[in-house]
């Protein structure tokens, strides 16, 4: 894995894999740091969804409405 830089255009991201910085907790779940994320949906909203757990199966899926720079602090975009 190898952090690259954030394609310039939101809309560029669907696709793109990111692994978050730190802790993210939602109102239904926590993202712990270090968890790998392939954007399916980019523009206001962002829709992320991780690996199948290796145990169970589920996925996470998560919805970010913050901004690109808010994104950006949480998330970095990965070559995998």
């Amino acid at each position: 894995m190898q952090k690259i830089k954030a394609p310039d255009k939101v809309s560029g991201w669907v696709g793109c894999f990111v692994v978050s910085k730190r802790q993210i907790e939602t109102y239904s779940q926590i993202i712990p740091a270090n968890t790998i994320l392939k954007i399916t949906d980019s523009g206001i909203r962002k829709y992320l969804v991780s690996e199948p757990c290796k145990c169970c199966g589920v996925k996470i899926i998560f919805v970010s409405k913050d901004t690109k720079d808010q994104f950006l602090r949480d998330f970095d975009f990965i070559e995998i």
